[in-house]
């Protein structure tokens, strides 16, 4: 069973490649793999008619914020979700002191592709709260 719900917050300047007068809206949330939090893991939204891709590094606890060169959040639109098991975003070598967790959280292979994911999600003018478990 799948779950993806949403909670609406301000709009936040857009960040990337998009015109500075498209506003975006924080997206921010929860992964969790049967119920436990999906560690070592990162989030990839993308939306290919206007060539956005966007990933957020997950959370020892599961918990995720978008973050862009301008602010937090996306555009409104629907995103298709997949799942990076390589985390991203992690300092390099020892003096960075974290190593990375190496079972992805036993992420199923379906949710690696966005073709396969099954998960889209539809950002809306507001605060975007997801809360996604993969089953």
């Amino acid at each position: 069973m799948l779950v993806v719900a949403w909670a609406a917050a301000l709009p936040v300047a857009l960040g990337g490649c998009r015109a500075a007068s498209e506003a975006i809206w924080p997206v921010s949330g929860r992964l969790t793999v049967r119920g436990e939090p999906a560690i070592g893991v990162s989030l990839r939204f993308t939306e290919e008619a206007r060539q956005i891709d966007m990933t957020a590094s997950v959370g020892p606890d599961g918990t995720f914020e978008l973050v862009t060169s301008r602010g937090l959040g996306l555009p409104p639109g629907t995103y298709a979700v997949s799942v990076i098991t390589a985390p991203i975003h992690l300092p390099l070598g020892p003096a960075g002191g974290r190593t990375p967790p190496s079972d992805g959280a036993a992420v199923p292979a379906r949710y690696l592709a966005a073709a396969t994911s099954g998960l889209s999600i539809t950002v809306e003018p507001g605060p975007n709260r997801l809360v996604i478990d993969l089953q």
